[in-house]
């Protein structure tokens, strides 16, 4: 069956108060600097519940940006991953956003789909599910919102 998650053209909404804002060129060793100050910030707000779900929100994390850097700005160094980190009282919310030209859901291979088992990609989308209370993506697919409510 495909995965099922929201995907529009529109822009995304208002997400709460900004926390934290980031950008970095398009190149796989920048993100550890983002992931490490994401990261610190979470904790340093109490946003993280344990070492394993820190472990798991790296992992998330790293997914969302490679994506961002590889599939979305294609390594690109006139490109820049964009994002901010934001807060309701309800909920954390993590915004990504790269330059590239976005995605049609369906161009994401079915993870049950015998043929993708060998797939070397296709499985963050689900990873991201797996982790995150909501996995929203706008902009026709450059920008990607994650969600965590607190409590949780």
């Amino acid at each position: 069956m495909p995965i099922d998650f929201h995907h529009s053209k529109e822009p995304p909404p208002p997400l709460g108060r900004k926390i934290l804002e980031m950008e970095i060129p398009s190149q796989l060793p920048d993100k550890d600097v983002v992931l490490d100050g994401l990261l610190k910030e979470l904790r340093a707000r109490a946003f993280l519940r344990g070492d394993d779900e820190e472990m798991k929100l790296r992992l998330v994390l790293d997914e969302a940006l490679v994506n961002a850097i590889k599939h979305g700005n294609k390594f690109s160094d006139r490109k820049k991953v964009r994002g901010g980190l934001y807060e309701t009282d309800a909920q954390w919310s993590l915004k990504i956003e790269d330059e590239g030209e976005g995605f049609h859901p369906t161009d994401v291979p079915d993870p049950d789909d015998p043929e993708s088992l060998l797939l070397e990609h296709g499985r963050g989308i689900v990873l991201m599910k797996s982790m995150m209370d909501d996995v929203r993506y706008y902009l026709g697919g450059s920008c990607l919102v994650l969600v965590r409510k607190k409590g949780n």
